[in-house]
């Protein structure tokens, strides 16, 4: 018979979770520089313009895995509940489209038969999107009524990651013994 595994401590919960949002920042970094790269050309391939879309799709991944990982933090260590459920809710009033577009573009089976949760979302839209540009020349990508900036949902995700990092670290500070 094995032995039941006892629940992950605070600060056990705090570690993992903050390597894991490390490797969540760093992916929204990678798509944003890959969308970057592929956008800058003069005149895209067809082929660059399917790889733009894919780099999108997994960029919303990446900012909604790193919030993730900040908000179960919040839901697991009670004395960096408030702390982080302010910041996860600046995050969110800055990428307000994230959810709504995270959730189609995981259940896009669904939404292309017209059998997804947001009634607001017809079939017809969910294979039509554009791409636009903000005044610094970055991609901000047009899809099902909204819009997202690549470089201030980056700015967001690294404002939420330096935010939830300053937060681990007070955590520990005052738990940490001995030189």
């Amino acid at each position: 018979m094995e032995d039941a595994l006892e629940p992950p401590s605070e600060g056990v919960i705090v570690e993992r979770l903050r390597t894991e949002a490390t490797l969540w920042i760093n992916a929204v970094h990678l798509q944003a520089a890959r969308i970057d790269r592929r956008h800058a050309k003069e005149d895209m391939e067809p082929v660059e313009i399917t790889a733009v879309e894919v780099d999108l799709h997994f960029l919303l991944v990446a900012l909604v895995r790193l919030q993730r990982c900040v908000n179960r933090v919040g839901e697991n260590v009670p004395g960096l509940r408030a702390s982080l459920d302010e910041r996860s809710s600046t995050f969110d009033g800055e990428i307000p489209p994230l959810r709504k577009l995270r959730n189609v573009s995981e259940h896009i089976d669904d939404y292309n038969l017209d059998a997804g949760r947001d009634p607001s979302v017809s079939r017809r839209q969910v294979q039509t999107w554009a791409m636009g540009t903000n005044d610094d020349g970055g991609l901000v990508w047009n899809w099902l009524g909204e819009s997202i900036d690549v470089h201030r949902s980056e700015a967001a995700a690294v404002g939420l990651y330096r935010g939830f990092l300053a937060d681990c670290d007070g955590y520990f500070s005052p738990h940490r013994s001995g030189p």
